[in-house]
């Protein structure tokens, strides 16, 4: 008697695989677009939308006796946008005049942030010193199909200046902020540090002329000016004195608020 194995161990394989394929099909056909989670991109027109980023500056009127900082549109066309859709990154640091051409799936939970450089280039930009960073968020909006979504993002300054004025000969400023950072000049420059809503930054001030040593230490916990005055004594022209003042954040001004602006 001959036994053909082979063969009946390939047939039961096909039945198994047929009826496998044949469930898969009624699952299927019991199953519509909408029952597909809403943050699954469906690849048709119909099914995505655009988003158009308004950048919003600060009230000018209520704060008026603050430094502004006009950006004009070519510079915020630059400005780096992150999108998120409940939670989760669906476009990272794309600049904004690219994300017009970009199409996102229908749904409601997006969020934008705006940013005019990172954290990282705010302090090693300009040989270590930093550079102002502008950075803003929207609200919860949502992507209608086929359409562009207005959305607004208010901007401000998220990092802090010491904004150091030397008019005293001869002497050398040391800025040391908590961490190690560590910055030395004998003229006049501005010096940006990110800041920590979580944790004040500790900024120690050290002048030294022929000498003479003077320190003062300053708490920052938000974005603001500190000026620092280091100038002749008015009595005896080689001494010097030290004087600390504050400023509120640096407003931020758009000559396009409408960006980008369409042909």
């Amino acid at each position: 008697m001959i036994f053909n194995v082979p063969n009946r161990m390939k047939q039961m394989r096909q039945n198994i695989i047929y009826t496998l394929l044949s469930l898969l099909t009624l699952l299927l056909a019991g199953c519509s677009v909408k029952d597909w989670p809403e943050n699954l991109s469906v690849d048709t027109e119909e099914e995505r939308g655009y988003i158009d980023v308004k950048l919003q500056g600060k009230d000018s009127e209520t704060r008026s006796g603050n430094t502004s900082t006009v950006i004009s549109k070519e510079e915020a066309d630059l400005f780096l946008v992150t999108v998120t859709h409940n939670g989760e990154i669906v476009c990272q640091q794309k600049e904004l005049m690219g994300l017009v051409h970009m199409s996102f799936p229908v749904g409601n939970g997006y969020k934008v942030f705006v940013e005019n450089i990172t954290e990282t280039q705010a302090e090693e930009a300009n040989d270590g010193w930093g550079a102002k960073r502008f950075t803003g968020r929207s609200k919860s909006f949502g992507i209608v199909s086929g359409q562009s979504t207005a959305v607004t993002v208010p901007c401000g300054q998220a990092n802090a200046a010491v904004n150091i004025n030397v008019t005293a000969a001869n002497s050398t400023v040391t800025v040391t902020a908590s961490g190690g950072r560590q910055l030395t000049t004998n003229e006049s420059r501005v010096a940006f540090f990110n800041i920590d809503p979580s944790a004040p930054l500790e900024i120690t001030i050290t002048v030294e002329k022929n000498g003479e040593i003077k320190q003062e230490e300053v708490t920052i916990e938000n974005p603001k000016q500190i000026n620092v005055n280091v100038k002749p004594d008015e009595i005896d022209m080689n001494q010097f004195t030290l004087g600390i003042t504050y400023e509120e954040a640096f407003d931020v001004e758009f000559e396009y608020i409408k960006i980008p602006i369409e042909d």
